[in-house]
C-alpha cells in the first residue's frame, strides 16, 4: 500500500498542513456510479460566482476510521479521495484529525460537501473535515481543537469575522458536525479566542494534542520538547524515518531518539576483534526496511537508532563475531549485523 507523499508542506500559526491538491482538469481514471472514465473528477470552478472570494468556513464531521499501520485517518481519506477516486463526488477543502492535517482543494475553488447541491455551501464556503469518533477521547479533543484553530487561520486569511463559521448542518439539515453540534457555542468560542490571537499578532497557541501515551506513534520533531516542529506522527517506524526530513528526529512514544540528527547517549560495547578488511562505508540493506544500530553484538542489547534501508554507516576494522562496530550518519557508534549491510 503506498501512502501519499504531499505536494508541500507549510506551516501556519504553528498547525503543519501537508498538500495534495486535486489538479485543474484532473478526471476520472474509471467508470464511478453515475460518474464515467473520463469526466471531469471536481467543479473546476471558483468560489462565489468565479471570483475566488471565500464568504464562509463550514464545519463538518467524519467518522474516525480503521487505521492503516503506518498512516492516519487524515491521510487516508485524502488518498481515498484523490488519486485512489473512492469517495464518489465528495470534494473537501481539508481533512484533520488529532495528528495531521491535509489540504485537498485550492482555497478559492468550488467543492462539493455542503449537500445544497449549486448554492451557497458548496459555492462560497471553505470545508473542514474535522476526524472524530464522538467518544470524547483525548485523541477526539485533540481533532477538534486543531480543527478551531485552522478555522481560525482560514477566517483571518480570508478577511472574515466569527460570524462567518458556520455548519454543514446550515445548508442541508444534515445533523453535521455530529459531534460538535451539541456543543456548539464552545467550539465557536474556541475558533474566536484562536481568531483573536492571530488577529492581535499574539502566536496562536499550540493545538491540544493527544498525550504522548495515547497511541504508540513514532513522531517527527528537531527535538522531542519542540512540539511545534512536530512534522507528523506516524505507526510505522518505516514511514516514519521515510517521512523525517533532514534536521529531523524520529522519537518513539516515550520520547527516545531512534534515527536523526539528535545523538543517542547510550554507551556501546568494546569490540572483540579488529581486521583493517572489514573497514569501509556500508549500505543498509533489510529486507524488512530498517536496521537496528545497538549498543552491542547481540538483539538483547540496547537499541540506539533505526536506520531505513539505504542508510550510510562506517566501519573503522572493529566488529564481534558477525556485528560490525560502525558510525551511523547521526553519529551515533554501535553494532549492526553485517547480514544487513551491504559495502559500497
Amino acid at each position: 500500500m503506498a501512502f501519499l507523499t504531499p505536494d508541500n508542506i507549510r506551516t501556519e500559526h504553528g498547525l503543519v498542513i501537508k498538500e495534495k491538491i486535486i489538479p485543474w482538469g484532473a478526471v476520472w481514471p474509471k467508470d464511478s456510479g453515475k460518474f464515467k472514465k473520463g469526466d471531469l473528477y471536481k467543479a473546476d470552478r471558483l468560489l462565489s460566482g468565479g471570483t475566488g472570494k471565500v464568504a464562509y468556513v463550514t464545519i463538518h464531521n467524519t467518522a474516525d476510521i480503521q487505521e492503516a499501520a503506518g498512516t492516519n485517518d487524515a491521510e487516508q481519506y485524502v488518498r481515498a479521495t484523490w488519486p485512489n477516486c473512492n469517495m464518489n463526488d465528495s470534494r473537501v477543502h481539508y481533512f484533520i484529525d488529532e495528528t495531521d492535517c491535509w489540504q485537498n482543494l485550492r482555497e478559492d475553488e468550488v467543492g462539493w460537501h455542503a449537500g445544497d447541491g449549486r448554492g451557497p455551501g458548496n459555492e462560497s464556503s471553505l470545508a473542514i473535515e474535522i476526524i472524530m469518533d464522538g467518544s470524547g477521547s483525548a485523541a477526539d479533543k485533540s481533532a477538534e481543537d486543531r480543527g478551531a484553530l485552522l478555522a481560525a487561520i482560514l477566517l483571518d486569511k480570508h478577511g472574515l469575522g466569527i460570524d462567518r463559521l458556520t455548519t454543514h448542518k446550515r445548508w442541508s439539515g444534515k445533523d453535521c458536525p455530529t459531534y460538535i453540534l451539541p456543543h456548539w457555542s464552545q467550539f465557536k468560542a474556541k475558533v474566536e479566542t484562536y481568531l483573536k490571537q492571530i488577529q492581535s499578532g499574539t502566536a496562536a497557541q499550540k493545538p491540544q494534542e493527544a498525550p504522548e501515551s495515547a497511541a504508540k506513534y513514532y513522531r517527527i520533531r528537531k527535538t522531542w520538547k519542540d512540539k511545534a516542529s512536530q512534522k507528523g506522527a506516524y505507526l510505522s517506524l518505516a514511514n516514519a524515518l521515510a517521512n523525517c526530513p533532514a534536521g529531523y528526529t524520529v522519537f518513539d512514544w516515550n520520547g527516545k531518539a531512534v534515527s536523526g540528527t539528535e545523538k543517542s547517549s547510550v554507551k556501546w560495547d568494546p569490540a572483540g576483534s579488529f581486521n583493517k578488511a572489514q573497514a569501509g562505508t556500508y549500505k543498509v540493506s533489510s529486507s524488512d526496511g530498517t536496521l537496528n544500530l545497538r549498543s552491542g553484538a547481540g538483539t538483547d542489547k540496547t537499541l540506539i537508532e533505526t536506520m531505513p534501508n539505504g542508510t550510510l554507516v562506517r566501519c573503522y576494522g572493529y566488529y564481534t563475531g558477525d556485528w560490525l562496530c560502525v558510525v551511523s550518519a547521526a553519529g551515533n557508534t554501535g553494532y549492526c549485523h553485517s547480514g544487513y549491510l551491504v559495502r559500497k
